[in-house]
């Protein structure tokens, strides 16, 4: 999976990174560690730092989950969160029909 297809979050460690605006972060990178809001996409932090190129963006998160600052949330695509994947509209029809039977 791609960065860009990731959900990311800030751990405990770099909450206090942030908030300790520690001088030992790069200020390109705490940038990007502001950027997070509970859980983030990359196209969030595309609106949120519109001066960044998609790069930057990447190696930011690249070395902030490098040094534990930020985790992304597991892949959740193969999830079926809207429930249609284990069933189809011809199995609920004639379930329906043999219910009125």
């Amino acid at each position: 999976m791609s960065k860009k297809d990731r959900i990311y979050r800030r751990t405990a460690a770099g909450q206090k990174a942030w908030e300790r605006q520690d001088a030992w972060v790069p200020a390109k990178y705490l940038r990007i560690l502001g950027a997070i809001e509970a859980e983030t996409d990359f196209y969030m932090f595309r609106a949120r730092l519109p001066l960044y190129p998609d790069a930057l963006i990447v190696e930011g998160l690249d070395e902030l989950e490098e040094r534990g600052f930020v985790e992304p949330l597991p892949d959740m695509s193969d999830t079926d969160l809207d429930f249609t994947g284990n069933f189809t509209v011809s199995e609920l029809l004639g379930q329906q029909k043999a219910k009125d039977s």
